[in-house]
């Protein structure tokens, strides 16, 4: 197996457990003229693997600071670029994060 890229993408996908959606922003010209910002699905469906980080969060009297580490394993196929919006579907239940990337 070892060797055969395509055998070994396949090898690895199996265990993957997660399917993601992947949006991101364009700009859409309106009857006025005017280009808007339009989130649109770039993929759907993806198979793919969540793993959490490590929460370094902290609480102040001031203010609270969400630092969260989160890693999402992809088929090298899948071009996600910053500021893309994944939803990820794990044992029914969906997360949303812009800050994948």
């Amino acid at each position: 197996m070892f060797g055969n890229p395509y055998a070994e993408k396949f090898a690895l996908e199996a265990t993957y457990e997660d399917t993601a959606t992947v949006t991101r922003q364009r700009g859409q010209k309106g009857a006025d003229g005017l280009a808007r910002p339009v989130s649109v699905e770039v993929y759907n469906g993806i198979i793919c693997a969540l793993s959490k980080g490590g929460n370094s969060s902290r609480q102040t009297d001031a203010q609270l600071s969400i630092d969260y580490d989160m890693k999402l394993f992809v088929s090298p196929d899948i071009e996600i670029e910053p500021g893309d919006t994944i939803s990820v579907a794990r044992f029914g239940r969906i997360q949303t994060s812009n800050n994948f990337v």
